[in-house]
């Protein structure tokens, strides 16, 4: 059978940005979380009806927030922050019926 082979990958850059319109510095700034740059690759290779991949995604294994909830902090003293993904691998398989 017809063998197939391919790598990847893919390098993500998210720039600071403001929390929301209603958190502010002293200076009356806007608060903003910090940037964050990610790397995935991915390896793979097909045989016949069979596909395999190896992947690694966050590779630098960046602590980047995508949101930050500040709605109930004054009676909670809570915030909630959403993070990215940690550094993950992974290895897929697939199978074509």
């Amino acid at each position: 059978g017809v063998s197939t082979a391919y790598v990847g990958g893919t390098a993500g850059y998210t720039g600071e940005r403001p929390i929301g319109f209603d958190q502010r510095e002293a200076d009356g700034a806007l608060t903003e979380v910090d940037s964050h740059t990610t790397l995935d690759l991915r390896a793979g290779l097909g045989r016949g009806r069979w596909n395999f991949e190896l992947y690694g995604k966050n590779l630098s294994d960046e602590a980047g927030i995508t949101s930050v909830g500040t709605g109930n902090t004054i009676a909670t003293g809570r915030v909630d922050v959403a993070m990215i993904r940690p550094r993950t691998y992974g290895l897929s398989v697939g199978f074509e019926f």
